[in-house]
């Protein structure tokens, strides 16, 4: 206890001390207001997402890097269209309750029966469609007995992504690793911001901040080594 305070009592160690924490200060602030800015540009694409066709396992989807949500659906091709039941969980659905493209049912209306292969479904609500496919909302339970009945032609997953910066190196690696097909990136910002520029010089500082902690620290680190020889010979030398 006594040398840990005669050693905090040196006027070098305090001094080290003071720039350790200045800097330290600057690279926490300078990750916090990165991710709070990055936080904004991955809420303003909060209703965007990437859509594609993969025959392997879901699973597989979630493995690559910046895949936030994944959604799985199939594809069900009829003479008058090309039809995708999609599980979307977020939605509060009964079994064999439907949340549709308007597109698809033009005469129908809120609560009223639709049937697929004999299968009867009812409409919970309607919507506008922003997808590439006529799009069908189900909950899990009927979307594994649709997927018995139906037997779809293909599967089709919709994918959220946890930093949309990096949209572009998501969607290589999609396709370099997964071999994925007819993949379609549907991008629906709520506000026409950018703050990309903001987030690239916050990540600089970070950078920057970094190094030169790592450097304080050896320095310092050397710095107090060296003090200590010094005093040990002092010492030794007086006896």
């Amino acid at each position: 206890m006594i040398f840990l305070k005669s050693f905090f009592r040196k006027k070098s160690i305090k001094i080290y001390l003071a720039i350790i924490s200045i800097i330290l200060f600057f690279l926490l602030f300078s990750i916090s207001i990165k991710n709070y800015y990055l936080d904004l540009v991955n809420s303003n694409y909060e209703y965007s997402y990437i859509e594609f066709e993969y025959l392997g396992n879901k699973d597989d989807i979630k493995k690559i890097k910046n895949i936030n949500q994944v959604y799985e659906g199939f594809s069900l091709r009829l003479d008058e269209g090309n039809y995708y039941f999609l599980i979307n969980d977020y939605i509060s659905l009964n079994d064999f309750e439907i949340v549709a493209d308007k597109y698809i049912f033009p005469d129908q209306n809120i609560g009223s029966e639709v049937s697929f292969y004999n299968t009867n479904l009812i409409i919970k609500d309607l919507f506008e469609n922003s997808s590439l496919y006529n799009v069908i909302y189900i909950n899990s339970n009927t979307y594994k007995q649709l997927l018995s009945l139906l037997k779809p032609d293909s599967f089709i997953y919709r994918v959220t992504l946890s930093n949309w910066l990096n949209e572009e190196k998501t969607i290589k690696n999609l396709e370099d690793n997964l071999k994925v097909s007819n993949l379609t990136t549907f991008l629906n910002k709520k506000e026409n911001i950018n703050f990309e520029s903001v987030i690239l010089v916050f990540q600089t500082a970070i950078i920057i901040f970094s190094i030169v902690f790592i450097i304080v620290l050896v320095v310092t680190y050397i710095n107090i080594v060296n003090d200590e020889k010094k005093k040990n010979y002092i010492y030794k030398c007086l006896g």
